[in-house]
């Protein structure tokens, strides 16, 4: 094993916890899981009170961005990490580059970045980036958006993909007629059509199921409007926030999973966790999606009432159809997105890119 320390860097509103982590908690933590470089290496993260069994956590406590860099900073020269992961922010990332030369530092980001108007905000923006090891992009989409700002670093920028623990997400011996969302609790993740479109379709034996994950007052407020949309609908049922566990469980007992994004995803962890649980897995070929869905989902040709609803109605109908995908999606992911498989690649990165 290398001899290295190693520290991974939430951002702020992140959840590392069994509750109400988010796709970003749960990439970090599945990749550390397993990993071979585990017991070396400490996650930094937003103070909660029960963080995921198995990690060494450091809860910060800071309540805004400069003193959380500032504390932040102090634990890590205390560490003095060989190798530090900086999920999502650049800043953060630079900062600490400049405050720690003696250790790599990598940003893993999940999600587009900014697109700079000018030349001369390109030429600052890129002085931060020049300053990392290397840049991790979760999908090809969201890299190449990035190198059409700044092509010069094409060679510090590489792609490490979701994955999923294939053991622990997989289908139940028994699945029952229910399709399930799995998302925030947003207007651009297609919640509202997917309700009129299955409404639509009108299976009254089929139920849907919202599960959304609610962190904002924003989300809040949305997911309240929902509450009002389905108060009513004995055939949709929304709940909130609910535990990674929760989260499998229903997968892998539905037979259908559906990822109706309007906003252009990075990647889409859902998607391949719905796959993984042998749900046939209707989404979007819109960003990122279309990397994890590869050829294996049902593809949505509008995310609009009538889109939704046909598709409902050509799939619902067929269970030979739907046994189609789930056996497509879960064969699809146990080839591509495996958690063994990223795992490595992911301590290949911080073991060996200089």
């Amino acid at each position: 094993m290398v001899d290295m320390t190693i520290a991974i860097v939430l951002p702020r509103a992140m959840v590392f916890s069994p509750k109400g982590a988010t796709s970003i908690d749960l990439v970090a933590k599945d990749l550390l899981f397993h990993s071979r470089l585990k017991d070396q290496t400490v996650v930094y993260g937003p103070d909660i009170v029960e963080p995921f069994d198995g990690f060494q956590f450091v809860g910060l406590k800071a309540s805004n961005q400069r003193q959380r860099d500032r504390e932040l900073v102090e634990h890590l020269k205390s560490q003095k990490p060989s190798c530090v992961v900086v999920h999502q922010y650049v800043q953060t990332a630079a900062l600490i580059a400049s405050k720690l030369p003696d250790s790599r530092v990598i940003l893993h980001r999940h999600g587009l970045l900014k697109k700079r108007k000018n030349a001369l905000a390109r030429f600052v923006k890129s002085r931060s980036y020049r300053k990392l090891s290397h840049i991790i992009f979760v999908s090809n989409f969201i890299r190449g958006s990035f190198l059409e700002d700044f092509p010069s670093l094409r060679e510090r920028s590489l792609v490490l993909y979701n994955g999923v623990d294939t053991t622990t997400w997989c289908p139940s011996a028994e699945k029952k007629k229910q399709v399930v969302y799995i998302g925030r609790a947003r207007t651009d993740k297609g919640i509202l059509p997917l309700i009129e479109g299955f409404r639509k379709a009108n299976f009254s034996d089929w139920r849907l199921k919202l599960i959304c994950a609610v962190q904002t007052e924003e989300e809040a407020d949305f997911y309240r409007d929902l509450q009002a949309k389905t108060a009513n609908d004995s055939v949709i049922e929304l709940v909130a926030n609910y535990s990674i566990d929760q989260v499998r469980d229903c997968l892998a007992e539905s037979l259908v999973a559906i990822s109706p994004s309007i906003v252009k995803e990075g990647f889409s962890r859902a998607l391949i966790e719905a796959m993984s649980c042998g749900c046939a897995s209707i989404g979007t070929l819109s960003g990122g999606m279309a990397e994890a869905a590869g050829d294996a989902a049902y593809v949505l040709q509008g995310v609009d009432m009538n889109s939704i609803a046909e598709a409902f109605e050509d799939l619902l109908a067929d269970p030979e159809k739907i046994g189609h995908f789930g056996k497509l999606g879960r064969d699809h992911v146990c080839a591509n997105f495996d958690i063994g498989k990223m795992s490595n690649a992911y301590d290949e990165i911080l073991e060996h890119f200089e």
